[in-house]
């Protein structure tokens, strides 16, 4: 029975995890086509080739995983932590996995904030150069 319900678990995040990933346009929100223009690099969005659709894959299946990985930490400390019976040791030690599994986290969301701020930074910084005209002759 506990297999079957942590199968269950596996199953319906990963089904409920694709529907977020069908909402995040990556071509659009992540700056890389910019870039890629910027640097020379043919974007044609016609073709499934271009390097921000499979990196941008990538990162959403990576993130993806460790949600999943996240959320089945939490549950199994969880479910330890209630099973424990007093005994100091099982609480412990799901005390341990439960603190782990959320500085876990937080350094998934801060890797994702750096990524991000970045892309964007120098995004931005490749408008505002090729935006601002030369002054000719003064």
């Amino acid at each position: 029975m506990k297999r079957f319900a942590v199968t269950f678990l596996l199953i319906g995040s990963l089904i409920f995890s694709f529907s977020a990933q069908a909402s995040y346009n990556f071509v659009n929100e992540s700056g890389l086509k910019q870039t890629g223009e910027k640097l020379g690099y043919e974007t044609n969005q016609n073709t499934d080739t271009f390097i921000e659709s499979y990196i941008g894959q990538l990162l959403i299946v990576i993130f993806s995983i460790l949600g999943l990985i996240f959320f089945a930490l939490i549950i199994y400390s969880g479910f330890s932590w209630m099973t424990a019976q007093g005994n100091e040791s099982k609480i412990t030690e799901a005390k341990k996995v439960l603190i782990n599994s959320i500085i876990g986290l937080i350094i998934i969301f801060a890797s994702y904030a750096i990524s991000y701020f970045v892309l964007n930074t120098l995004d931005s910084s490749q408008k505002t150069k090729s935006e601002t005209p030369a002054v000719v002759g003064e």
